[in-house]
């Protein structure tokens, strides 16, 4: 190649398009269009001719453009590019495409990419005035983003929804003992990765308090917490869905339908828990149905009615909304261990959304935002499991009850229009303009 186009290659690769985007728009407002050609093909010219010999910083100094690298010094308003771990439809919807719905509303452009599309990524970055990193392992795509952020100057977040990061919680958790040696080692493996990746970005956003007090114990220091709430893309969704899924129609007559809803795998030990629960109901309750949506595998001692259980099978966002709306209670039984305190009471804020009456246990965001017998029912032993479902089977006027509280809980108190203005110091710290 000869030397004066490799010396071009070098410069455009060096600066990066903002740095020549920014010194065009900066001069076209203050010279104008021929001035502002004049000194961008002045520019080129010099750095054809130095960039053999001095650094691409030097020569930004040189020119007095410190800061053109920036999107920021160039457009008036914020550009979010969301790139992360888009595989699981709920995941998605709460901590990716609701920031994205957000961020729109209040006039900001937003890309959202999966963290495994690198070069269509890249490219969006070259305009972003702030990075959000979901869920991202440290790796060689994670250090590619790292790397061009802090060349363009960007302001990374990283948000991360389990406590995936902190491997004594992970490891005692007891969902992953139902997973193979394998699965369980790799999983675990994979907690130093995420927690290298939150100490290499500015702040670092979780879904609960509890969460953010596992991350500031793990040395990272920036930490907001932007809790899973519901949104009118949810909403909306939710008014256009075909209502309750019309396969998983009772075939007994009078038939009330318990529901459990798994998004992953790793739940199995959750189910247990209420496994001896199920096999009394049955037995007691000939009318009862079990419907199982999503992942998971039934419990032993459940076999013997298979006739009595339904399996959904895991789908798309949409199709699981239509059929948790189908059931007659939503049952979220969990495990008491420090890897649940952290989880968010997502299923509670969808049941309560579709008309369905919760029972759950009673641990982490499920304990703080439930009123017990109010807005849906707390449970802490086989025993309250028992009577909590049996007092729900027995009284359809309970269950409207609990769903009207609840639907108004929510509503006020879960709501992305009523956190707004909590999430401010986030969203401010993030550029977002009109809040």
């Amino acid at each position: 190649m000869p030397l004066r186009f490799l010396n071009i290659y070098r410069l455009i690769h060096g600066l990066g398009p903002l740095t020549v985007l920014s010194v065009f728009v900066r001069h076209l407002r203050s010279r104008g269009v021929w001035a502002t050609l004049t000194r961008v093909f002045r520019l080129v010219l010099d750095g054809v001719r130095q960039s053999g010999f001095e650094s691409h910083n030097q020569w930004l100094q040189r020119n007095g453009l410190k800061e053109a690298g920036t999107a920021s010094s160039v457009f008036s308003s914020s550009h979010i590019v969301i790139i992360g771990a888009l595989d699981l439809p709920q995941c998605r919807r709460y901590r990716v495409m609701q920031k994205a719905e957000l961020f729109r509303g209040r006039g900001c452009r937003v890309s959202v990419h999966s963290y495994k599309e690198c070069a269509e990524a890249i490219d969006a970055m070259q305009t972003c005035t702030v990075l959000l990193l979901y869920r991202v392992p440290d790796g060689k795509d994670f250090r590619c983003y790292i790397a061009e952020a802090r060349r363009l100057g960007v302001r990374i977040y990283y948000d991360i929804d389990d406590p995936i990061f902190d491997r004594t919680v992970y490891e005692k958790n007891k969902n992953l003992d139902t997973l193979t040696a394998s699965e369980r080692s790799h999983l675990l493996a994979e907690s130093d990765l995420y927690l290298r990746a939150m100490g290499e970005v500015d702040v670092v956003i979780v879904s609960t308090d509890k969460m953010a007090q596992l991350a500031k114990s793990s040395g990272i220091s920036h930490v907001h917490v932007w809790p899973n709430v519901i949104d009118k893309g949810l909403e909306t969704l939710i008014q256009s869905s075909d209502g309750p899924d019309p396969v998983a129609a009772a075939p007994v007559e009078k038939a009330v339908v318990i529901g459990y809803m798994s998004g992953s795998r790793a739940h199995d030990a959750d189910l247990a828990e209420v496994a001896g629960v199920l096999e009394n109901i049955l037995k007691l309750k000939e009318n009862v149905l079990i419907r199982f949506c999503g992942f998971g595998v039934l419990p032993e001692n459940l076999v013997q009615f298979s006739s009595r259980i339904q399996r959904h099978p895991f789908t798309g966002y949409k199709q699981y909304l239509s059929a948790l709306s189908s059931v007659d209670i939503n049952m979220v039984p969990l495990v008491v261990d420090e890897f649940n305190e952290c989880k968010s009471a997502i299923r509670f804020l969808e049941a309560s959304l579709v008309g369905v009456p919760t029972v759950a246990s009673a641990v982490g965001e499920f304990r703080s935002l439930i009123e017990n017998n109010v807005s849906g029912i707390l449970a802490t032993s086989p025993q309250q499991w028992q009577d909590a479902l049996l007092q729900l089977i027995e009284s359809p006027q309970q269950r409207a009850e609990l769903v009207k509280e609840a639907r108004i809980l929510v509503c006020e108190v879960r709501h992305i229009n009523t956190i707004a203005f909590a999430l401010l110091p986030t969203l401010n710290d993030m550029a977002v303009t009109d809040v």
